[in-house]
């Protein structure tokens, strides 16, 4: 949460009153560093072999949460953003790859809505939310452009819901303006659920990683799913009517994604 969040003071909603350093980043890899450090005390200086360990950070904000851009130094000044996290990401470590699931933007954002407790757990609150979400995004657009719009701190406080986040095609420009498309793999969440172990198999194949046995694909496919939405269950579907308002916001950028990546399946069609 650092590149996003927490480097400039931010938390969800709120202000935090410390700000973490780089250092406070890089202590979350404190005890990577330590296995690739035995690693290279292990080899003998002949046959050392590059260390077969990779580090990940995966934060879901750091790709689509720029709302710090006016705290960033070279943006002092500007109307519009120049410099970005990915230009920030890039700077650290420019042969970085990018796995992104993206889900159903919909069906995404009531999720959301419900994990986070941002009102009522029910279909009709979370449309009367999402219907003053929408006014709002649309009057910040009459004024400004909808690159500023994504990206105002101010809208990400004081909307009812996070409808921004599903925006994904607003947020990949930005990283495709700093990193080749070659290093990113798309998957959708749908996708993924359904088959985790080909999924699995990709991912690796795409990191250029060693492949994963039978037995750990399993065991991995087997596991208990952490940050189950059990409210949903008990919440219900969200309303028709709420389904089609949010298909209709998000088909410009649904349409733009599968533009980018060249795969209609970001269209979602097998989504109702």
């Amino acid at each position: 949460m650092w590149w996003s969040w927490r480097r400039y003071g931010f938390w969800l909603v709120k202000n935090l009153t410390k700000l973490d350093t780089f250092d406070d980043y890089l202590s979350n890899f404190d005890n990577a560093s330590s296995a690739f450090a035995s690693h290279l005390l292990d080899a003998s200086d002949i046959h050392r072999q590059p260390h077969p360990y990779v580090t990940g950070d995966g934060t879901p904000m750091d790709f689509w949460d720029f709302s710090g851009w006016p705290l960033i130094p070279q943006n002092k000044g500007l109307q519009d953003p120049k410099i970005l996290t990915p230009h920030l990401i890039n700077h650290v470590n420019p042969n970085a790859k990018f796995v992104l699931i993206f889900r159903e933007p919909a069906e995404r954002l009531y999720s959301d809505y419900l994990f986070l407790g941002l009102g009522k757990p029910s279909p009709k609150a979370f449309h009367r939310k999402v219907e003053k979400s929408i006014v709002m995004f649309q009057r910040c657009k009459r004024k400004l452009s909808l690159r500023l719009c994504s990206f105002s701190r101010e809208l990400h406080v004081t909307m009812p819901v996070r409808l921004y986040i599903g925006m994904y095609s607003t947020y990949l420009i930005e990283w495709l303006k700093v990193f080749p498309i070659q290093q990113f793999m798309f998957i959708r969440n749908e996708d993924y659920s359904k088959n985790i172990n080909g999924t699995l198999e990709e991912t690796f194949r795409f990191l250029d990683l060693e492949p994963l046995s039978n037995k750990t694909l399993e065991q991995i496919a087997s596991s208990r799913r952490v940050h189950k939405t059990e409210t949903k269950q008990k919440a219900g579907k969200m309303e028709t009517r709420t389904r089609k308002l949010l298909k209709d916001f998000y088909a410009p950028f649904n349409r733009q994604l599968t533009a980018i990546v060249n795969d209609l399946r970001f269209l979602w069609k097998d989504v109702k």
